[in-house]
């Protein structure tokens, strides 16, 4: 009696903290249950004063876990229901990316899995922070065995050094690059060249991806290795916690539902996601164990990968710069500048043995895939022997049974293009296949989406008279500055007047617009790589804000472009309305400042005046312009300058593949692979004609080719 006395005062004693009544109930039960083993152990003594029982432990029980959720939980635990939620959603998130990544690298045959969705930036870092919320919740009393088992996910993390690598492989790239583009800016690539070219970058950008590299070193093989006895020993503790607490169950809703955690039902879904979440990135690690299978197996292979202590120098070349480096310190004393220079030297050298450590240790743990490997090898090669001993099969070489990467690529020739840390590694016939058939699969796909609209404008255009005759250099310019030509402000422009022409045919105007809207993609995308500086930043700039208001608003700044409201307008009428329209905006630019977007309208105001003015003059003896006359004039026009412009496209394709970061060339490539096969019929096309004879950098240029006609054509 003394004893439940005493657990009672402690407990009334101790209301005022849910914490502390917690842990004071606890230590109760701890008495009572050491009472009742004393009590079990020592049957003859005399037990009339102290009376406890089993079920008396039991109850005293039961009122700890009463009074820590009347006091803690309520204070504490109600909003840790949607923290469990938030954390579920963030779990989710993160393997979901995973999923995807695993799904991405199984459909392009990249079997390093490199991460495209589940990439480190700011948004996925803070996603994972949430995720990881229980695991650091180290110092938190979890009782339940549900919040420890949630908690148990995450205890394997390791972190491992990259080497410095990417010096090396981008000089490399930049070598291969020149081996590429010394034929292409001479002049105009056929589509079998260019996909020749994107073929080639693919090659470059994919062996030379940070991802791809790390992948197919001891690092990434031992981190797979370390990751797989993780899961191990993590589903040992699952099934352990499983026999101990489930199996002995037999009302599995209390077990899973009926708990006593803050998160609640919560836990059970983070439990499961993040499970899922485990088995996905396992298989993310298995795989990567064996990237070094990308390269091609042989003795020379096996000997590299089994001498451990063999270091290389790229491993260290950021600390030999360091270590290179002169410390220049506000310092007079030469004994403490010795005394600093020989600390920097030893804190390099202790980095260095470090490092020398860390990487020793990843290639002894690379060896057990690689052992893997080399004994799966063996195994076939003798079952070959075997079967060609006694079934008289003839021995193929892989040699003899890879197909051609493509109509103008040789093994030989794609080798060469191929980007290696180490130069006596060759990448895997199979590897290298998939990165080149990766690239194709995008140009065919793209080839059955090609601008249809677009190539009806390029078929009907039969040559390049419009880029001269759009502007005149009669028309005087209303202001002492003369803006440059762009190629698409010219096309926007015409297109508004074109618009507006109310009784030309409906589906002929949709069929020029919906062409322009195609081709303005194109456009926009020459003008933005080849002429992006100074003023001509500014006209696209302009152009693209114009075009915005044109294809969403239906207006041309801030004027309708509605055909019913020309209705009772003749052709030459709604040029001159547009010619005093644009007159009034440059007018009022020049003498209110204040104008909002000012020198944005000023650009297409100029543009409009200038182009509507040319054609009111080609028309000026002409007493009447029928409408049919001016759609036609300017259709011809449009597509004069469409087709043009897109002679470049060659060109923007190639500097898309090689204008890019390390890390974003393979996307950059992807996409003009896309590029290309989109616009596979156009470059056919315009193959078939009759070019000026100009300089790729006067190609870019729509001026250019204005001088150039005025001399060709009478």
């Amino acid at each position: 009696m003394s004893i439940e006395l005493h657990s009672h005062s402690i407990v009334t004693s101790n209301m005022g903290s849910g914490s502390d009544a917690h842990k004071n109930c606890l230590a109760i039960k701890t008495l009572l249950q050491d009472t009742y083993s004393l009590l079990s152990s020592a049957p003859a003594c005399n037990h009339s004063h102290v009376s406890v029982s089993q079920q008396e432990i039991d109850f005293q029980s039961k009122i700890c876990r009463l009074v820590y959720q009347y006091e803690k939980e309520p204070k504490f635990g109600k909003p840790m229901l949607w923290i469990g939620i938030y954390i579920a959603v963030a779990s989710l998130f993160c393997v979901l990316a995973m999923a995807a990544d695993l799904f991405h690298g199984f459909r392009n045959k990249k079997l390093w899995f490199p991460s495209k969705y589940f990439t480190l930036n700011t948004a996925s870092i803070m996603v994972i922070t949430v995720a990881m919320k229980l695991p650091v919740d180290l110092n938190d009393p979890m009782p339940c065995w549900m919040d420890l088992f949630a908690k148990l996910i995450h205890t394997g993390v390791v972190a491992l050094t990259a080497p410095v690598s990417k010096q090396i492989l981008e000089n490399k790239y930049q070598a291969a690059h020149k081996l590429v583009s010394k034929d292409m800016h001479t002049r105009m690539s056929t589509v079998e060249e260019l996909i020749q070219c994107v073929r080639r970058y693919s090659i470059m950008a994919g062996t030379s991806s940070p991802q791809f590299v790390v992948a197919t070193t001891p690092l990434c093989s031992a981190a797979g290795i370390i990751c797989i006895f993780s899961t191990i020993i993590y589903f040992y503790d699952v099934l352990t916690l499983i026999n101990n607490k489930i199996l002995g169950e037999h009302d599995y809703y209390k077990v899973f539902l009926q708990y006593d955690s803050d998160y609640k039902w919560s836990m059970v879904v983070i439990l499961l996601i993040q499970t899922v979440g485990i088995v996905v990135g396992t298989i993310h690690s298995i795989f990567r164990c064996f990237a070094p299978l990308s390269f091609k197996l042989s003795l020379k292979w096996c000997k590299k990968h089994t001498k451990i202590f063999k270091v290389e120098k790229y491993w260290f070349h950021k600390l030999f710069e360091w270590k290179e480096i002169h410390l220049v310190l506000p310092i007079g004393s030469r004994t403490l500048k010795a005394l600093v220079h020989n600390l920097n030297h030893f804190i390099i050298h202790v980095c260095t043995g470090f490092q020398m450590v860390i990487v020793v240790s990843c290639k002894t743990i690379a060896l057990i895939p690689i052992g893997i490997v080399i004994i799966g090898v063996y195994c076939v090669h003798c079952w070959m022997l075997l079967k060609a001993m006694f079934f008289a099969m003839p021995m193929v070489s892989n040699r003899d049974i890879i197909h051609h990467l493509g109509p103008n690529d040789t093994e030989e020739d794609i080798e060469n293009y191929v980007l290696r840390l180490e130069n006596e590694m060759e990448l895997g016939t199979r590897t290298l296949k998939s990165i080149s058939k990766s690239v194709d699969t995008l140009i065919q796909k793209a080839k059955k989406k090609p601008p249809k609209n677009l190539l009806e404008l390029v078929e009907q255009s039969t040559g390049f008279e419009g880029v001269l005759s759009f502007d005149s250099d009669e028309v005087q310019p209303l202001r002492s500055v003369k803006f440059t030509n762009s190629w698409s402000l010219p096309i926007v422009t015409l297109t508004c007047v074109a618009r507006t022409l109310p009784n030309i045919c409906t589906d002929t105007v949709d069929s020029l617009f919906n062409s322009v809207c195609e081709g303005l993609f194109y456009t926009f995308m020459v003008d933005e790589s080849l002429n992006n500086d100074g003023e001509a930043k500014n006209i696209h700039i302009a152009t693209r804000i114009l075009w915005h208001e044109v294809e969403v608003t239906h207006k041309w700044l801030g004027n309708t472009l509605q055909r019913i409201d020309f209705r009772e307008k003749s052709p030459r009428e709604i040029l001159k309305s547009y010619s005093d329209k644009a007159e009034e905006v440059i007018i009022k630019s020049d003498t209110d400042d204040s104008l909002e977007n000012s020198q944005n309208k000023l650009i297409a105001a100029n543009s409009m005046y200038r182009i509507t003015q040319t054609i009111m003059r080609k028309y000026h003896g002409s007493e009447h312009i029928s409408e049919e006359q001016l759609f036609a004039l300017l259709s011809d026009m449009i597509g004069s300058i469409v087709v043009a412009c897109l002679t470049n496209l060659p060109r923007v394709i190639a500097m898309k593949c090689h204008g890019s970061t390390i890390e974003e060339r393979e996307a950059s490539v992807r996409a003009a692979a896309k590029i290309l096969g989109n616009t596979k019929k156009i470059i056919e096309r315009l193959q078939a004609r009759e070019l000026p004879s100009l300089e790729p950098h006067q190609m870019a240029c729509i001026d250019e080719w204005r001088a150039y006609l005025k001399q060709s054509i009478p």
